[in-house]
């Protein structure tokens, strides 16, 4: 038997302070991208918008497709194919971040990535130049 005991206590969420600065960060790094037309930076101003939001463990982020951000809907939500235990959800988000959605998804057909092509969705976390990095 393990001696593990797995309790929800301040050490496994961010305190709201520590969430303002990140968020605080990331929109630096976005503004950043913006001015100097680097799509990578806004790409990981979503990331840690979309991690923040929604909750998303870090592989469902990764894993995150465009058309899995349910935006047009009356009440936006984020599907997750295979969450843990390989179970599919739906997490409702706040229309300001479907806003922000729709925002990262028009800023990436501008920077010339796909969003969609003949087998699927393109996932969100990838560019043109980095397939498989998150963080080139």
């Amino acid at each position: 038997m393990s001696d593990f005991s797995w309790c929800l206590d301040g050490t496994k969420f961010l305190a709201r302070d520590e969430v303002d600065c990140l968020r605080e960060f990331s929109e630096r790094i976005r503004l950043k991208g913006v001015q100097r037309d680097r799509f990578r930076l806004i790409r990981n101003w979503f990331i840690v918008e979309a991690g923040l939001e929604t909750g998303l463990r870090v592989m469902e982020l990764a894993a995150l497709r465009c058309g899995d951000l349910l935006t047009a809907s009356s009440r936006p939500e984020v599907i997750v194919r295979r969450g843990k235990g390989g179970r599919r959800r739906v997490v409702k988000v706040s229309r300001t971040f479907s806003k922000r959605c729709a925002w990262f998804l028009r800023r990436k057909v501008g920077a010339g990535e796909p969003v969609c092509h003949e087998e699927g969705d393109e996932p969100i976390a990838c560019t043109n130049r980095s397939y498989f990095a998150l963080f080139p």
